[in-house]
């Protein structure tokens, strides 16, 4: 009877704890007293508000903690992941610091990974829709997330030989939600690295992920806390993190991130009142939301301060399953392969593009060691060449190696794109384009523009690009421009231009940042006074023979802060019908060569020093006809004639001649993240003739102050300018991309 009783009083005892289930879970029996419980932990989604798990798992660590269950629905998937594999929190944290999360989270890839062609194409549209079964359709996201899977591919690489997730390090699982039938669908097994991704495909922000016949999205649709699949695994003790944050009110919800964390907040139920952990924290987290990835310090603070508040707890729990069975193996860290032998290539996906293309851009051999940044950066390539909308990889394990599995989902044939653009000097253009892939063979690009405004333009290119094999292409374009021609500082006319012009050519490319063509341009021009009607000068035809070479090293085609582009072009010009010009000299065949060359120096990691040149020179006696002599003024980059410079200080199109120089320097400086203020100053001339030149140039100087936001539509900027030509300031207004 007193044993009976003793047995009784201590099981009351127990029960009046805080922890109970720490020493003896309420399901064993009396033959399982003494083994060790077995610890769980669970990680919900959140967006960036997971940086808080970070934190969290540092002090669990110091508290002695060692889990035997890891589970994790979207940015918990991630963290939960990597702390599986074998990552500590000083890992994750030094990882989470070094990307740049903007250009992540966009699948901005940098523009050397971007053929030429493609880079000027994909720099022009607000908003692009594929063509598929002959009907344009909707994104069905905004991005791929390409590059955050790349990453986590890259942070999982060392365990692709584990398709079991009970065989990592510390068994793991990840919860996605089947977008057809709304169901949880955990995941125990396959490639890790999609898995993951495919739990924190935000819906509407990533694509889905395709996996097994199943579109699946982030996890959070349907389990942001996966409590009982851990309990299901066998965990007797669970610790918990929420990133739950306090609802918005009506008035609140005026955007997309307070909206998209509200729709988050309603998927997580009270989890301490449905999913009751045996220790549960969550952050307090009010001043975030899901996208604040660039307060990863804060973050790791909050959650770090989270646990630490709890942790006599912590460490006491760790201490009682510690001397129920001391956890004597040290956790082993790990970190990323750096290179792995490569025994075979397998590609899958390939219907319209040549797999000789697809090689030839990768660069990658089989039956060699290939390092993961070689790996990288082919397949940087493939993505940015604009033939396929998706690339992904994964390591096959092979007796001597690995078999590098690479999936490639095509672009859609067509795509259209829609841009916007407004300057001081073109006025308000709307541009279309139509972009079409392997349209007539394999490889080929066909681009079509139609630039609706006051200047309008339409061109179509069709380029078959083969890399450092010569490759070829034509291209037919004609527009309208109006402009002014001035006498000193007054306008003396007004023009209307109308030119059409068909090139072929043969181009070579290199690196996808170097180009160079050769060939032929068949043109008519007529310039109309809309003044001066009688001062008309009808159709005239040209033949020109040129050579170009073109290299494009910049970071960003606005706001550039890294790199350099130089460009040569000589042009042998033939009026094909001999016409005098108002001075009644005729024109005549004429050499025209011009060179520019730009270059960003970084000085810090806000000042950028630019510096540039333009020179042009006209050989020999010729006259060429007005529109291939040189053009000085305005701020456009947008060049409607090939021989435009622009010239700070300047109005549009203010002076020409056939002998010109022009040194740029400039000094940029990034205020806020998208902010920019940049002083540049333009020194130059610009004659008919090197005998005035060299007897008494007239020399040109320009300063302008801009201020310019980097904005979603395109860059928007504001110049106050003035020059020694002009006595008044002028101002510039440029909102948009060019076209």
């Amino acid at each position: 009877m007193k044993h009976n009783l003793f047995c009784f009083m201590l099981f009351l005892f127990l029960e009046t704890l805080s922890f109970p289930q720490i020493v003896f879970s309420q399901q064993q029996d009396s033959t399982q007293v003494g083994t060790r419980p077995k610890l769980g932990l669970v990680l919900s989604g959140g967006g960036a508000k997971g940086f808080a798990h970070v934190g969290a798992l540092k002090v669990f660590e110091e508290a002695g903690l060692h889990f035997d269950y890891i589970g994790g629905t979207s940015i918990g998937s991630i963290i939960g992941g990597l702390y599986a594999v074998g990552y500590s929190p000083e890992m994750m944290n030094n990882m989470i610091r070094s990307q740049n999360w903007e250009q992540m989270l966009t699948d901005r890839i940098p523009r050397r990974y971007i053929p030429i062609e493609e880079r000027y194409n994909s720099e022009r549209f607000i908003a692009t829709f594929p063509v598929a079964q002959k009907k344009i359709q909707l994104r069905s996201a905004f991005y791929k997330g390409h590059l955050i899977n790349l990453l986590l591919a890259r942070l999982t690489n060392q365990v692709y030989h584990v398709n079991d997730f009970n065989n990592l390090p510390i068994p793991f699982l990840c919860v996605t939600t089947d977008l057809e039938t709304g169901e949880a669908i955990v995941q125990e097994n396959g490639i890790l690295h999609q898995r993951i991704k495919a739990s924190m495909s935000i819906p509407g922000y990533f694509e889905p992920m395709k996996i097994d016949d199943k579109v699946l999205v982030d996890g959070g649709l349907a389990n942001n806390f996966p409590v009982d699949e851990i309990r299901q695994k066998g965990a007797d003790i669970i610790v918990g993190i929420t990133l739950k944050s306090d609802l918005y009110k009506g008035e609140q919800l005026t955007s997309a991130m307070p909206i998209l964390d509200q729709i988050l907040s309603l998927t997580i139920k009270d989890e301490a009142e449905t999913k009751p952990c045996d220790i549960y924290i969550q952050p307090e987290l009010r001043d975030y939301n899901m996208m604040s990835f660039n307060d990863y310090d804060s973050l790791f603070a909050i959650g770090e301060r989270a646990a630490r508040a709890i942790y006599p707890e912590l460490k006491k729990l760790a201490d009682s399953l510690n001397a129920i069975e001391p956890y004597d193996n040290v956790r082993k860290r790990t970190t990323p392969l750096d290179s792995i032998y490569i025994s075979v290539i397998q590609y899958s996906g390939l219907k319209r593009v040549s797999r000789s293309f697809v090689e030839g851009t990768l660069q990658i051999m089989p039956r060699s060691y290939v390092t993961i940044n070689e790996l990288e950066e082919g397949l940087m390539r493939l993505y940015g060449c604009g033939f396929f909308s998706d690339v992904d990889y994964h390591f096959i394990p092979d007796y001597n190696g690995a078999i590098l599995a690479i999936n490639l989902v095509e672009q859609a044939v067509a795509i259209l794109g829609a841009g916007i653009h407004y300057d001081t000097d073109y006025h308000v253009a709307l541009l279309l384009n139509g972009t079409f892939k392997n349209l007539l063979s394999k490889g080929s690009r066909l681009f079509i523009d139609l630039s609706l405004g006051e200047n309008p333009l339409v061109s179509a290119s069709f380029i078959s690009d083969k890399g450092k094999k010569l490759g070829f292409g034509v291209k037919f374009t004609g527009f309208g421009l109006k402009f002014n021609q001035y006498d000193k500082k007054i306008i003396d006319n007004s023009f209307k231009a109308n030119q059409y012009k068909l090139d072929a050519f043969f181009q070579a490319t290199n690196k996808d940042t170097r180009r160079l063509r050769i060939g032929s341009q068949f043109e008519f021009i007529d310039f109309t006074s809309l003044i001066t009607p009688v001062e008309n000068d009808k159709y005239k035809p040209y033949v020109n023979f040129f050579v170009n070479y073109f290299s494009d090293r910049l970071n960003h085609t606005c706001f550039s802060t890294q790199g350099s582009t130089f460009e040569v072009t000589g042009r042998f010009i033939v009026p094909i019908i001999r016409k005098k010009n108002k001075e009644g000299a005729n024109y005549e065949n004429a050499i025209v060569v011009r060179a520019n060359f730009m270059q960003n120096i970084p000085i810090t990691r806000r000042n950028t020093l630019k510096i540039g040149f333009n020179m042009g020179i006209t050989i020999g006696n010729g006259i060429p006809p007005y529109h291939h002599q040189f053009m000085l003024g305005g701020q456009s980059t947008l060049n409607y004639f090939d021989s435009f410079v622009p010239f700070v200080g300047m109005r549009f199109i203010e002076k020409t001649g056939n002998q010109m120089t022009v040194g740029n320097l400039a000094w940029q400086y990034r205020a806020s993240r998208n902010l920019y203020v940049t002083l540049k100053i333009d020194v130059g001339y610009i004659e008919n003739s090197f005998s005035k030149v060299l007897k008494d140039p007239k020399v040109y100087i320009g300063t302008g102050l801009t201020l310019g936001y980097d904005s979603f539509i395109g860059p928007l900027q504001l110049t106050l300018m003035g020059s020694n030509s002009n006595k008044k300031m002028l101002g510039f207004i440029n909102l948009g991309y060019w076209f």
